[in-house]
């Protein structure tokens, strides 16, 4: 095991379906995704949202997007971040169209959306793949988000 990391993003304004966070491994190690988290930092009346976690997506060219320094969450992780992690794609969105969903949500957006399973159930993206968290559908309304996402990353 190489260490758990937080990469974090805000995106003002978010209102259109998108990539919000996107990752791909490695060929030398495995990803466990152990949480991931949109919330709403703007949006004072309700409307419903729906987030997935995607993988084996298939990118048209590199996407553009921010650059995202993954932290370190734990005090001995004395390894340095290996994964490339980049949040609010804004241009070359990857193709979702034969990508495997490892987890969908609808939720209220006051509320957010919490993906925060027990060990059993925590999804693992093998060597050299593709992940991503996405906005499946347009909003009525634009609101600020944070998005995160907590992962170990394993070999």
């Amino acid at each position: 095991m190489r260490g758990v990391y937080t990469a974090t993003i805000d995106i003002a304004n978010l209102e259109i379906n998108k990539t919000l966070i996107y990752f791909e491994t490695p060929s030398s190690m495995c990803v466990e995704i152990l949480g991931a988290y949109v919330t709403n930092r703007s949006l004072a009346t309700n409307q419903q949202f729906e987030i997935a976690i995607m993988t084996n997506i298939i990118p048209q060219t590199t996407p553009t997007g921010t650059t995202i320094v993954p932290v370190p969450t734990e005090s001995y992780s004395g390894t340095t971040n290996l994964l490339n992690v980049l949040g609010d794609i804004t241009a070359n969105e990857p193709d979702y169209s034969s990508a495997y969903t490892l987890h969908k949500e609808g939720s209220s957006a006051i509320i957010g959306f919490n993906y925060d399973p027990i060990p059993e159930c925590r999804h693992i993206v093998g060597p050299s793949k593709m992940c991503g968290i996405i906005l499946t559908a347009d909003m009525a309304t634009a609101f600020d988000a944070t998005i995160e996402i907590i992962y170990r990353e394993i070999g």
